[in-house]
């Protein structure tokens, strides 16, 4: 079982916080309004080939198969895509978007490729590297 966790990225300061639990994040805001400083990413459970966790709005290098490239990791809920085999299923989990193709990759079948993928930014710090 993944642990659930999160980072928040601080829009004031242009920085990361955390690592935060859930009740973490609602005891703070409830005190503090702290949801409106940050935005949250959940962790995915996975790690890269050089063991640094992957969060939603990390940019990740894929060195395998059709996958190769830069794709940003996302969350989205209530997906439905074909699969090689022409049958459709509903997505509920972390996926994948790369520039205009936006191929859905559930987090069980992106654990597939663990070990064959790197950070290499997020969605806030390094723009430039989002096609």
């Amino acid at each position: 079982m993944r642990k659930i966790k999160f980072r928040g990225w601080n829009k004031e300061f242009k920085e990361f916080e955390g690592p935060y639990s859930l009740m973490e994040i609602i005891h703070q805001d409830d005190a503090t309004g702290f949801d409106d400083e940050c935005i949250f990413q959940q962790f995915t459970g996975l790690l890269d080939k050089n063991g640094k966790d992957i969060y939603e709005g990390d940019l990740i290098k894929i060195t395998r198969g059709h996958l190769e490239g830069v794709v940003e990791i996302y969350w989205k809920e209530n997906e439905v895509a074909k699969n090689h085999q022409g049958q459709y299923s509903d997505l509920n989990g972390f996926i994948k978007k790369s520039g205009y193709d936006q191929k859905l990759i559930s987090g069980q079948n992106l654990a597939m490729y663990e070990g064959n993928f790197e950070v290499i930014g997020n969605i806030y710090e390094n723009t430039d590297l989002i096609n």
